[in-house]
C-alpha cells in the first residue's frame, strides 16, 4: 500500500531524501527577503534557521587563488568585505555561478560544499615562509605567524616571527611560554596560533608566547 507522506523538508541543498518508506523531495531555500539597496548579483546561501547573503568575484588583477568577496547579514549589513583566498592550495577554480556550491560563513571562511573554501586573507607575500600560517592581528586585522623550536633552547623558549599582510616583518626572535609550567606546544597543531596581540601570541590551551626581543 502507498503511503502518503506529509512531510516537506526545506535544507540548504536540493536533495531526496527516504523517510519511512516514502521519497520526500527536497527544495533549496531561497532566503529571507532581499534588503533594500542589495547588489543585484548578492545571492543567498543558507537555510531557514539562518545564513548570508555573498557577492564573489574573481580578481583578475592578481593570482589565480585570489578572489574578492562581501558577505552580508541578512538584514543587509555588511559583515566582511575584502580578499578571498582559496583553500586547500592546487583547488580547481569554482564555478561562482553555481550558487548551490556556497555552503555558508563561518566568520572568517566561506565554506563550500566540496571541501573548499574561500580563506579572509590575502595571498602570503614571497618573503613570507612557506609554514607561516594566518591569524588575527590588532585591531580588525591579520597577520603571517611562523614558530618552531630549537634544541638549543630553553624548555620554555622558542623562536619565531610576525608578518603584515604585506609582508613587512612586525617581530622576530623568540618567544617565552606562559604559563612558565605548560606543556610543550603541539607545532603540528593547524589550530594551535589564536591572535597576535602586538606583544604575544596567544595559543590554545589559555597559553601565550611572549615576544622577549627588543618588544
Amino acid at each position: 500500500m502507498l503511503r502518503a507522506c506529509a512531510a516537506w523538508i526545506a535544507t540548504p541543498m536540493l536533495t531526496a531524501l527516504l523517510v519511512a518508506g516514502c521519497s520526500v523531495e527536497t527544495e533549496r531555500y531561497q532566503g529571507p527577503e532581499r534588503p533594500a539597496g542589495l547588489p543585484e548579483a548578492a545571492f543567498w546561501a543558507g537555510g531557514p534557521d539562518g545564513g548570508h547573503f555573498f557577492l564573489i568575484e574573481k580578481d583578475e588583477d592578481a593570482a589565480a587563488r585570489l578572489y574578492k568577496g562581501t558577505i552580508y547579514h541578512e538584514l543587509g549589513d555588511v559583515i566582511y568585505e575584502g580578499p578571498l583566498v582559496l583553500d586547500p592550495t592546487g583547488s580547481p577554480a569554482p564555478d561562482l555561478s553555481d550558487h548551490s556550491l556556497f555552503y555558508g560563513w563561518d566568520g572568517g571562511r566561506v565554506l563550500l560544499s566540496d571541501g573548499r573554501q574561500l580563506t579572509a586573507r590575502p595571498l602570503r607575500p614571497e618573503n613570507v615562509p612557506e609554514g607561516a600560517v594566518w591569524t588575527y592581528g590588532p585591531g580588525d586585522g591579520g597577520v603571517f605567524v611562523i614558530v618552531d623550536k630549537r634544541a638549543e633552547d630553553p624548555a620554555d623558549i622558542y623562536r619565531g616571527a610576525v608578518y603584515h599582510p604585506d609582508g613587512v616583518v612586525w617581530y622576530e626572535g623568540a618567544f617565552r611560554l606562559q604559563p612558565s609550567a605548560s606543556p610543550a606546544l603541539d607545532l603540528t597543531d593547524p589550530h594551535l596560533l589564536h591572535a597576535w596581540t602586538g606583544e604575544q601570541l596567544l595559543v590554545s590551551g589559555e597559553r601565550q608566547l611572549l615576544a622577549t626581543d627588543g618588544m
